[in-house]
């Protein structure tokens, strides 16, 4: 990783990340008996430059990016074959953006363009006693474009704020043989009052859309959970979203409580269509299923007593997701619970964390059920000079065996471990 930022320039920031992994073992429940899967290479180069536009506007400001990947998958299937892919994309864009002030109104815009050149999946497969491949294709050969219109205004009158803002976006999607193009507008407004010296309350209404990605819209191959088919008339995901929030906050005090519910329009899931009559070959199609719900209730707080080194913060969620017929949809996490604790002296920090997870009955397609669980971590941290800084974690100090989330191929997480490091200036 490198990083420059020059002290008197236009450009305010340049920097770049290279990454590279070689024979990276991937995480399955799968493992060893029914599948292996490595990824033999897998290899990142991204950059972002950050430039001033004063000399148009004061607080403009623009930034340019990229991001080159590239990644190998082997799966071994035991005692039939091997399926090899290899993933390319080359992902850019830019944005401008800026504010300005009209009267009592504080405006604010940007304008985005972005692009996914080269989306290229090439899969091979192979006897497990061969090195010459059966047959090799191309299972996702695709780009994207994308432009965006954001814009949003805001006022505060006395003990009332309001804010209100909009996106024009504008996508074009083609895998060489098919074009789709989406327009969308999504939009907000969003309130805040002032009930007290300590309390206040916010209501929030918006919409939101999401285009189907080129993998769910064009791919169709082998993958370590199976056969995976696209499906090129996926429709493009829309919510209506509401969420209140009531918050407090004094010297040594803050909470708050978010409630919010989500309607979703064809929701895109990967549902399993595998036929019976061949036991142990999966099929899985990306499909709209209509209509979602989501809700759900979310807290937080934190305690810092007065004249005192500890602290003490609580969270937790409970959400719910179901679509029209009543059955649950994929990706909702289990209710959890959490307790973090912190002492802090000099140049020296303890924490630790009890989490709790419920058990998980209700599941969604790609789903297993899960148990309860209640998991312990503690650590330190000590700030030797400006430029060096120890710390140690201890994870899951009572090694409780716990699958790491309900998605039916994630292996079990990580036990009882320790890690220690430090971390330079230069």
């Amino acid at each position: 990783f490198l990083r420059h930022r020059p002290e008197s320039s236009t450009v305010k920031e340049v920097w770049t990340l290279y990454s590279h992994n070689s024979d990276i073992g991937k995480s399955s429940s799968d493992y060893p008996n029914d599948r292996i899967t490595i990824y033999p290479q897998n290899t990142h180069w991204l950059g972002k430059m950050r430039i001033g536009l004063d000399t148009l506007a004061e607080g403009t400001t623009a930034n340019i990016w990229w991001h080159q990947s590239n990644l190998e998958t082997s799966t071994t299937r035991i005692e039939k074959r091997r399926n090899d892919s290899d993933n390319k994309a080359f992902d850019f864009g830019s944005d401008i953006s800026g504010s300005a002030e009209f009267s009592d109104w504080f405006f604010n815009w940007q304008w985005q363009v972005s692009a996914r050149e080269g989306v290229s999946i090439d899969e091979s497969e192979y006897a497990l006693t061969s090195s010459v491949p059966i047959y090799k294709l191309r299972t996702l050969d695709a780009s994207e474009y994308n432009t965006a219109v954001i814009t949003d205004v805001s006022s505060v009158f006395g003990n009332f704020a309001i804010a209100s803002g909009g996106r024009l976006d504008w996508q074009h999607q083609s895998n060489n043989s098919v074009d789709v193009t989406s327009l969308n507008v999504s939009g907000y407004t969003g309130a805040n009052y002032t009930l007290s010296a300590h309390w206040n309350a916010s209501l929030y209404v918006s919409s939101a859309f999401r285009n189907p990605s080129l993998t769910e819209r064009f791919f169709f191959g082998e993958t370590p959970r199976g056969t995976v088919r696209g499906d090129e008339n996926l429709l493009t995901e829309e919510a209506i979203n509401t969420q209140g929030t009531l918050f407090y906050n004094n010297a040594n005090t803050k909470a708050s409580v978010e409630v919010f519910h989500q309607k979703i329009n064809n929701y895109i899931e990967r549902i399993d269509v595998s036929d019976d009559s061949e036991p142990g070959v999966r099929t899985l199609q990306y499909a709209n299923i209509q209509n979602a719900t989501i809700r759900g209730v979310t807290y937080q707080i934190q305690w810092h007593p007065s004249h005192s080194a500890w602290q003490f913060r609580v969270s937790g969620a409970w959400i719910k997701g179901k679509n029209d017929q009543g059955g649950a949809i994929a990706d909702i996490p289990p209710h959890n619970q959490r307790l973090d604790v912190n002492y802090e002296f000099s140049d020296f920090r303890v924490f630790t964390t009890l989490s709790y997870r419920s058990s998980k009955r209700d599941i969604g397609s790609g789903e297993r059920e899960v148990e309860n669980i209640v998991t312990a971590d503690i650590g330190g941290e000590w700030q030797i000079s400006q430029r060096l800084r120890l710390h140690a974690k201890w994870k899951n100090i009572t090694n409780q065996l716990f699958y790491s989330s309900t998605d039916e191929q994630a292996a079990f997480a990580q036990g009882s471990n320790v890690n220690i490091g430090a971390t330079v200036l230069l």
